[in-house]
């Protein structure tokens, strides 16, 4: 696994607390399958395609650098750097439906192979991705979730739900499911605790120092 998902000196410094405006209330933003519903799951999710789902020319793809990025980087600079073009984000939602082998992933997105190696050597190079050996002779390697990229799951689910709310005023081509309830997931950020969809303008966030060895740190004022 790569080590540029190592924790940054920066994120040792300070935590972001955010707060309902008018109450007063501690939030803990997530992202649920609708208001007041339930927390996604990945495990709970199928997708249904319609009539109205047609294949698009993917953009001009450009090679990514396959190498670690500083961790001492602003924390929102470092994850563009690791998620920002369309087939580390494709290939990355092409996991979470359980393709796994290069063939399948292949087969699912139609990327020419060489962009496709290159996207997966990086994403198991940041983390994302862990290659495990299923064949020996010759060598032959699943490409599976970690953790940090199982938690990308939600920010896709949000994505989504975004985008058909504001882009597909006709109605979307594809819908999330949950395969438990049946329902469709509508993907909206909410407040884990009382499942209320979160509006910015009634959030407030504050900036905890957090103790460092014997000092406390706090972040240098914005310039």
């Amino acid at each position: 696994m790569g080590t540029s998902l190592a924790r940054s000196s920066l994120q040792d410094r300070y935590a972001l607390t955010f707060f309902d405006r008018d109450s007063g209330e501690r939030l803990t933003p997530a992202v649920f399958d609708h208001a007041f519903g339930h927390r996604v799951d990945a495990r709970r999710v199928r997708w249904v395609a319609h009539a109205g789902l047609v294949a698009v020319p993917p953009p001009t793809s450009r090679r990514r650098r396959a190498v670690p990025i500083e961790t001492d980087r602003p924390i929102i600079d470092r994850s563009t750097d690791i998620m920002g073009d369309y087939w580390s984000w494709a290939v990355l939602s092409a996991a979470f439906f359980r393709p796994r082998r290069f063939h399948a992933i292949h087969t699912a997105l139609g990327v020419a192979t060489n962009s496709l190696a290159d996207r997966l050597q990086r994403l198991v190079l940041q983390g994302l991705l862990r290659k495990h050996r299923y064949r020996t002779s010759p060598a032959r390697h699943e490409y599976r979730l970690t953790e940090a990229g199982r938690e990308l799951f939600p920010i896709t689910i949000a994505m989504h739900g975004w985008a058909v709310r504001w882009l597909c005023p006709e109605g979307p081509p594809l819908d999330l499911v949950d395969t438990v309830s049946g329902r469709v997931i509508e993907g909206m950020v909410c407040d884990l605790r009382s499942g209320r969809p979160l509006d910015p303008r009634r959030v407030r966030w504050e900036v905890e120092a957090v103790p460092v060895g014997s000092a406390t740190f706090l972040p240098p004022p914005a310039p």
